[in-house]
């Protein structure tokens, strides 16, 4: 899985599930971004998170725009998910709403 920009994280962020047999539990103190981590996965797939209703606040608040990439093995088939995300907002940056777009092309 890789990142960016997204909730508390800044960029280039490389979560490599592979090298990391074993583990079943992630701690940390309050604030840090555990339940990011789910959260991301969950915005990846499904375009929605746990935290909100929306998607407005899935970008971290330094920057406009954001990106997931996540890769699954499925019965021995590659499937690679990759997301864009934008923070736009209108003309009275009252209401802030959410852009994304979705490629899942793996050769």
């Amino acid at each position: 899985m890789e990142f960016g920009n997204l909730f508390t994280y800044g960029s280039n962020n490389i979560v490599n599930f592979e090298s990391i047999n074993g583990v079943n539990i992630i701690m940390g103190r309050n604030g840090l971004g555990k339940s990011s981590l789910i959260d991301v996965i969950l915005l990846t797939i499904y375009n929605t998170y746990s935290k909100y209703d929306t998607s407005c606040e899935a970008v971290n608040r330094r920057h406009k725009k954001g990106y997931s990439i996540l890769t699954l093995e499925v019965n021995n088939d590659l499937y690679e998910i990759k997301r864009t995300f934008e923070r736009v907002t209108n003309k009275d940056e009252k209401e802030k709403t959410f852009s994304s777009e979705n490629t899942t092309p793996y050769g």
